[in-house]
Formats: C-alpha cells, sequence, structure tokens
C-alpha cells in the first residue's frame, strides 16, 4: 500500500508538470511570418484552428494543424506549377475547408463544442465549400474552352452544375456532408450492429407463404 501510495505522490506532479510544459510550450510556438502569410490567403481555417487550439491548449490538435500546413503547401505549390496560382488557391481553400470541418466534428464528438453550435458552424462551412467549389469550377471551365470545341460540351456540364448548386445551396451543402463522412458514418453504424440481431424475421404465423391469411 506505502508502495502504491508514493507511486501516486509521485505521479501527479509528473503528470502535472508534463501537462504545464504542453501548455507553456503551446503558448510559447509563434506561427512563422511566412507561414501565416500563406495561410491568410490560401488557409485560414487551420490558421484559426492553430490559434484556437494554442488558446485551449488542444495540444493534439495544434500538432496535426501544423502538419497539416505542410501538405497544404505542398499541393498548393503543385497546383501553382501547373495551373497558375488562382487555380492553387482555391484548391487550397478546398482542403483547409475540409480540415474544418474535420475540426469541428472532432469538437463535437469530445465535448468541446455543443451539438447546436457544431452543427451551425458546419452548415456555414458546407455552404462555404459549395461557393469555393464553384469558383473552382468556373476556372475549370475556362480551361476547357481553350482547349476547343471539343471541350464545350464538357464546359456546359460543368456549369449546368455550377448553377444547380447556386439554385440548390442548402442540398448541394447536405450532398457534400455525405460524399465526405458518409462513408465514416455507415462504418460507425456497422460496428454498432448487435451481433444478436438476426439477419432475417420470419413474417407472423398469421400468413403462408402466399400471402394469404391462414384459417385458425
Amino acid at each position: 500500500m506505502l508502495y502504491r501510495y508514493l507511486i501516486s505522490l509521485i505521479g501527479f506532479p509528473l503528470r502535472f508538470f508534463i501537462l504545464l510544459a504542453t501548455i507553456f510550450s503551446l503558448e510559447a510556438v509563434d506561427i512563422a511570418p511566412e507561414t501565416k502569410k500563406f495561410l491568410q490567403k490560401n488557409g485560414p481555417n487551420v490558421l484559426r484552428i492553430l490559434n484556437e487550439s494554442r488558446e485551449k491548449d488542444y495540444a493534439e490538435i495544434f500538432e496535426e494543424a501544423e502538419s497539416r500546413i505542410a501538405e497544404l503547401k505542398e499541393e498548393f505549390l503543385e497546383e501553382k506549377k501547373e495551373r497558375g496560382e488562382e487555380f492553387a488557391n482555391k484548391v487550397a481553400l478546398l482542403e483547409d475547408n475540409f480540415i474544418a470541418l474535420e475540426f469541428e466534428l472532432w469538437k463535437i464528438e469530445e465535448g468541446k463544442s455543443s451539438e447546436f453550435d457544431g452543427e451551425q458552424k458546419i452548415e456555414s462551412l458546407l455552404v462555404r465549400r459549395v461557393k469555393i467549389l464553384n469558383a473552382l469550377d468556373e476556372e475549370i471551365i475556362k480551361e476547357l474552352k481553350e482547349e476547343g470545341e471539343d471541350s464545350i460540351e464538357e464546359a456546359e456540364e460543368v456549369k449546368e452544375e455550377i448553377e444547380w448548386r447556386n439554385a440548390n445551396i442548402e442540398e448541394a451543402a447536405r450532398d457534400l456532408f455525405e460524399e465526405l463522412f458518409g462513408e465514416i458514418e455507415e462504418e460507425e453504424e456497422e460496428e454498432e450492429w448487435d451481433e444478436d440481431t438476426p439477419i432475417y424475421e420470419p413474417p407472423s404465423g398469421d400468413k403462408n407463404e402466399d400471402g394469404q391469411e391462414l384459417s385458425k
């Protein structure tokens, strides 16, 4: 008993100082000016997540956000090289939007945000995603038109898709959410399935195989 008590006495301050070190390390971390400038234009949500994580001591999220910045920069530079800065900016904003959606879902799951507040933010982010996607498709239309007559039909199809999204923005937002996270929800439903639940439940004994009522 004394041994366990001593271990607990040692363990508590150790855990406390580790936590304290993590908090101070987050407060001490400063975002490089170049990175901040890049995020202000190409990753505003990631910048917001970094600041919020630092303020609220989400150490794990802060580290994850930092790693995403490197990926975001890499993707931006690749797109910029191939298709120009404007196109690259929209691609980066689309990824930035996805990261923000993941963050808000995490906050709801971890109890860092109420479901109501979280859902409001997610809805706003999805509407914003529709607008970014439309802007990206506008760039694609320009490229298709430059390719010549063979791509005109495809450009018209993309234009129709943009018009549909604009006319049905809420439905488009829901579709995007299902496209991004629908598979995750299906997997969760499969995991929650009760193994004791029968795969097939026969109908009640009041009817025979032909659906006719049985005589009593």
